[in-house]
C-alpha cells in the first residue's frame, strides 16, 4: 500500500511539473508539439517570453548596459540550445534578444541563416515570437489595426467597429500567422536571395502566412474568421498604408516603409480561401502540415497580385486614385497584353477596399464605462518573485483579469505595460510599491 500511495504522489509531482507555467506556456508548448515539431527542414521554436524572462529575472540580467545584454544573449543561447539543440553565435543571440525585452510587444518569425553564405536561404532554424500575453480583445484589436497611431484613423475607432474578432481568435491567428512564416519554403526564402528584399516578395510571403494561420483556425474549429480578418487587413493597409507614404521618417530610409499598405493588402488571398473553405464539405481534417501548406501556396500563386498589379496597388498608395486610374488605364489602352491584369486589378481593389472599409467602420463612438481596474499588488509579487510556479499563478489572475476588462481604455494599456514590465520590475523591487 505505502509503495503504490509513493508511486500515485511520484505520479502526481510529474504531473505537476508538467503542467508548470502560465497559461501562456501551455498554448506555447501545445503549438510547439503539435505543430512546430511535425516541421522537419530545421528547427522551430516558439519563444516562451515566460519561461525565458524568468531565467533572466533568477540571473539578475535585466538592464541597460552592453553586459548585461550579453549576459541575456548568453542565457538566450543556453535556452535555444535545450530547447530545439541549435547552438546560436554570439551575434545572433544579440540579433534575438530585443524581441524578448525592448521589442517583446512584437509578433514576429525570424530565421537564423545558415551560415553557409553561398546558401543564403537555408535556415540553421526559425524563431516564433508571439505577442504579448498581457492582451485583451480590445487591446489586440488596437494593436493589429494600429488604432492609436496619432493622425492615422480620423474617422475611426475601437468603439464604432461593426465586426470584431475575438481576443482568443486575435491571439491564436496571431501566433498561427508568424508559424506560417517560419514554415514557408515557397515565398519567405525568396526574400533572402537578393541584397535587398522586393516589397512584392514580402507581400506574397505575408499572404502565405496570413492564409497558412487561416487554415490552422479553420482545423481547430474557430470558423468563419476570414472574411473578419479581410475586413481588419483592408482597414489596416488602407489607413496606415496612407501614412506610411505621409510619414515617410518613420521607416529611418527604409524603402519598404512607404510600401507597407500594398505589402499587407492580403485581402485577395484571405477572400480566396475563404471561397475554397466553403465549398468544402466537412471539416477541414488533415493528418500533417504538408496540406495546408500546400493549400497555402496554391491560394497565394492563384490569388495574390503578381508584380504589375502589385505595383499598380502601390502607386495607388503612393499618387492617389485619380493618378493611378489614369495611368494604368493609359498603360492599358496602348499596351492591354502587358497590362490588363494590372488595370482589372487595381479597378478591383478599388471597389473592394471601398466595399469591405464600410462593413467594418461605422459611426464614431464613445466609451463611457469608465470604471478602473483593482490596482496591480507588485508588493504581493516581489514577495513570491523568486517561487515560479507562484508567481505563474498570480500572473495567470492578473492576465485573466485584463483579459475580462472593458472599461477605461487608458487604464488597459497602462495595466499592459505594467505586466509587460513586470519581469524587469521584480528584479529590482524589495517590498510594498503598487502602481
Amino acid at each position: 500500500m505505502k509503495l503504490n500511495l509513493l508511486l500515485i504522489l511520484f505520479a502526481f509531482i510529474l504531473t505537476a511539473t508538467a503542467d508548470a507555467g502560465t497559461n501562456h506556456s501551455k498554448l506555447i508548448k501545445r503549438v510547439q508539439e503539435k505543430y512546430a515539431n511535425q516541421f522537419t527542414e530545421y528547427p522551430i521554436l516558439i519563444m516562451d517570453i515566460d519561461e525565458i524572462s524568468f531565467r533572466y529575472l533568477q540571473k539578475n540580467a535585466y538592464g541597460l548596459s552592453k553586459e548585461k545584454e550579453v549576459e541575456r544573449a548568453h542565457i538566450l543561447i543556453e535556452y535555444v540550445e535545450e530547447k530545439i539543440g541549435v547552438e546560436l553565435t554570439l551575434a545572433e543571440s544579440i540579433g534575438l534578444e530585443p524581441y524578448t525585452t525592448v521589442l517583446k510587444e512584437s509578433a514576429v518569425a525570424l530565421p537564423v541563416l545558415g551560415r553557409d553564405y553561398k546558401k543564403r536561404i537555408d535556415y540553421e532554424a526559425c524563431v516564433v515570437f508571439p505577442a504579448s500575453p498581457n492582451s485583451n480583445k480590445r487591446l489586440e484589436t488596437h494593436r493589429i489595426l494600429q488604432l492609436d497611431t496619432p493622425g492615422a484613423y480620423e474617422n475611426v475607432n475601437y468603439e464604432g467597429l461593426q465586426e470584431t474578432l475575438e481576443y482568443n481568435e486575435l491571439k491564436l491567428f496571431s501566433l498561427y500567422h508568424e508559424l506560417g512564416h517560419c514554415m514557408d519554403r515557397t515565398f519567405m526564402p525568396e526574400m533572402y536571395t537578393s541584397y535587398e528584399p522586393d516589397p512584392h516578395d514580402i507581400h506574397l510571403a505575408e499572404s502565405f502566412a496570413e492564409v497558412f494561420g487561416l487554415m490552422i483556425m479553420e482545423m481547430e474549429g474557430y470558423k468563419g474568421t476570414a472574411l473578419k480578418r479581410a475586413l481588419f487587413r483592408n482597414m489596416y493597409s488602407v489607413e496606415m498604408g496612407k501614412w506610411f507614404v505621409a510619414n515617410p521618417q518613420n521607416g529611418f530610409g527604409n524603402p519598404l516603409y512607404k510600401a507597407g499598405g500594398a505589402i499587407y493588402y492580403l485581402v485577395p488571398a484571405l477572400l480566396e480561401a475563404r471561397k475554397r473553405l466553403e465549398k468544402r464539405k466537412g471539416p477541414l481534417v488533415v493528418s500533417n502540415l504538408d496540406e495546408i501548406k500546400d493549400v497555402a501556396a496554391d491560394i497565394v500563386k492563384t490569388a495574390g497580385y503578381e508584380g504589375r498589379s502589385f505595383n499598380a496597388i502601390k502607386y495607388w498608395f503612393f499618387e492617389g486614385q485619380d493618378k493611378a486610374l489614369d495611368m494604368y488605364q493609359d498603360y492599358y489602352l496602348r499596351m492591354p497584353e502587358l497590362f490588363d491584369d494590372a488595370f482589372g486589378d487595381l479597378s478591383k481593389f478599388i471597389f473592394q477596399n471601398e466595399l469591405l472599409y464600410k462593413k467594418l467602420a461605422g459611426k464614431i463612438e464613445f466609451e463611457v464605462d469608465q470604471s478602473l481596474l483593482p490596482v496591480l499588488d507588485t508588493s504581493g509579487l516581489c514577495s513570491i518573485k523568486n517561487n515560479e510556479e507562484e508567481l505563474y499563478q498570480q500572473l495567470n489572475l492578473e492576465r485573466e483579469q485584463l483579459s475580462n476588462w472593458v472599461g477605461n481604455y487608458e487604464d488597459q494599456v497602462s495595466r499592459k505595460a505594467n505586466l509587460d514590465g513586470i519581469y524587469e520590475y521584480l528584479q529590482t523591487c524589495n517590498d510594498s510599491v503598487t502602481f
